[in-house]
């Protein structure tokens, strides 16, 4: 055999030059553990090629070690690690007209993906049973390597082996789902970049589109689903309306109900759409079979009540309602009936502090369901959790309130009084600010997705972005009519008028 030079040596171990004495060590094991000849002593061809193989293995570990010592980075020991024996040498018999070893240098591999790399050349010349063997011996060093069980599925697919097929399949599936888990369980919400500021993320609204949906009467209320790829709005002519945000779909649905319509929400996967009336029945939307999908009707227990507030619970089965009497409702959307009951005011009663009722009532729920604000003509303000149907907190306020909203970390709360907006922060500290800035009483209001600034507007046609930070808006938009109702996803702002129309305002 003729002598080597030092690159070939590297590349014959598939280790980088600049590699460690512990990473060449490792790479020779697993190389001899490979190149046994014991492994392939029912091929004598393959058995002739593994004992040349493993001659030139232990020769440039040699050199590699002689070289490391000269340059003095390794002392000297009189010999090589020695090579595995029969009994542990791990794996089955390959069997295979020859195989192919690719000499390119790179790191160090580990037997399981020195077998799977076998496997793949096996599978370019067609011997599918000596890819199978190899795949076997990678799946029997690593239980949870995905990547084998991959190819080995396809290796039984072109065999015809269906039922080895099946098996491969469910243990895809499986390995697939245990890594999402762990990905979802890893994975933080993603925090705003730092080097934008509030200024900078207003600065591009500037160009009001539209309208993209018109309704023969004011904008009631407004959803978009969180993929921000369909938009929902109802209005005072009682349709539904559900646009697709997607330019590729177009796809719009509508619907005619017979009660004047009052409240809108959007389950988190986007198929369903609750929608509340003034006579208190709630309606849920498919918006796949584009049908009512079920309605939730108990008038006799609270008759002549509308629905204010609605949000879908967490994990898509029920739903949450505030009524205009300040009665928490929870439904069960399998059952279509409510399992959970109970009034703010009657919880109340020997508080000072008057409960919110009427029809000028506003309420708002949390992102997560779990707690609500109602405020109304009554000049009271509540915070209720409706996982224990009790009221956390009461204010007394000195003027009726017309608008409310929440911000999705539950940190921040916008309250409108007439033309002025009352800013509660409870972080870094508790700070209450007051906004003034709009010409008449504010309508609507919307938190961006991060919490750095909000919107709203009002009956001075006008759509003002505040900072969370100062008491001074932002920006000033003007809008063709008075607003009504407002939703945005951060990079798109969607502004239904008392008109009728629905605005896009972007870039």
């Amino acid at each position: 055999m003729s002598q080597l030079t030092l690159t070939q040596c590297y590349q014959l171990l598939e280790v980088q030059a600049d590699a460690s004495i512990e990473a060449v060590k490792l790479a020779y094991r697993q190389l001899a553990k490979v190149w046994h000849p014991d492994r392939f002593v029912e091929d004598p061809e393959l058995c002739k090629i593994a004992e040349a193989k493993l001659k030139q293995i232990n020769a440039a570990y040699q050199q590699i070690r002689e070289h490391l010592t000269q340059i003095g980075t390794q002392p000297v020991t009189n010999q090589p690690p020695q090579a595995p024996s029969p009994a542990t040498a791990q794996g089955t018999t390959a069997r295979a007209n020859r195989v192919r070893v690719s000499s390119r240098p790179g790191p160090a591999r580990s037997p399981a993906q020195i077998f799977y790399g076998y496997a793949i050349d096996c599978m370019a010349r067609g011997s599918y049973t000596a890819a199978q063997n190899y795949l076997n011996d990678a799946i029997r060093l690593e239980p949870d390597y995905l990547a084998a069980y991959e190819l080995r599925y396809e290796v039984a697919k072109r065999k015809g082996s269906d039922y080895l097929a099946r098996q491969d399949w469910q243990k895809i599936q499986e390995l697939q789902r245990n890594r999402k888990a762990r990905q979802k369980s890893s994975a933080r919400p993603p925090a705003p970049p730092a080097t934008n500021t509030p200024e900078s993320m207003v600065d591009r609204f500037s160009t009001i589109r539209g309208p993209i949906l018109n309704h023969q009467g004011p904008v009631i209320a407004m959803a978009l689903e969180a993929s921000g790829l369909r938009l929902g709005t109802i209005g005072h002519d009682r349709w539904l309306q559900l646009q697709s945000l997607d330019a590729a779909a177009n796809e719009s649905q509508s619907r005619q109900f017979e009660a004047e319509l009052t409240a809108l929400a959007v389950s988190r996967d986007g198929y369903l759409w609750a929608i509340g009336s003034a006579d208190g029945v709630i309606w849920i939307w498919d918006g796949r079979r584009q049908r009512v999908g079920a309605t939730l009707d108990e008038r006799w227990l609270n008759f002549g009540a509308g629905i204010n507030a609605l949000r879908f619970a967490p994990d898509g089965f029920g739903l949450w309602s505030v009524d205009t009497q300040g009665t928490v409702c929870h439904w069960d959307l399998k059952a279509g009936r409510s399992t959970l009951r109970w009034s703010a005011i009657e919880l109340q009663r020997s508080s000072e502090v008057p409960a919110p009722q009427g029809s000028d009532l506003n309420a708002v729920m949390s992102a997560c369901g779990r707690a609500a604000l109602l405020g109304g003509q009554s000049c009271g303000l509540q915070l209720l959790d409706l996982q224990q149907s009790k009221i956390q907190r009461r204010w007394s306020l000195s003027q009726p309130v017309n608008a409310l909203a929440w911000s999705l970390d539950r940190r921040a709360i916008a309250l409108a009084q007439g033309a002025t907006i009352q800013l509660s922060l409870a972080s870094p500290k508790p700070t209450t600010r007051l906004l003034q800035g709009h010409q008449g009483p504010v309508r609507a209001m919307a938190f961006a997705p991060h919490s750095t600034w909000f919107l709203s507007t009002g009956d001075d046609c006008t759509l003002q972005f505040w900072n969370l930070s100062t008491d001074r808006p932002l920006k000033t938009l003007s809008l063709p009519a008075p607003g009504r109702a407002l939703v945005t996803d951060g990079k798109r702002i969607f502004c239904g008028l008392e008109t009728g129309a629905v605005m896009l305002i972007g870039e």
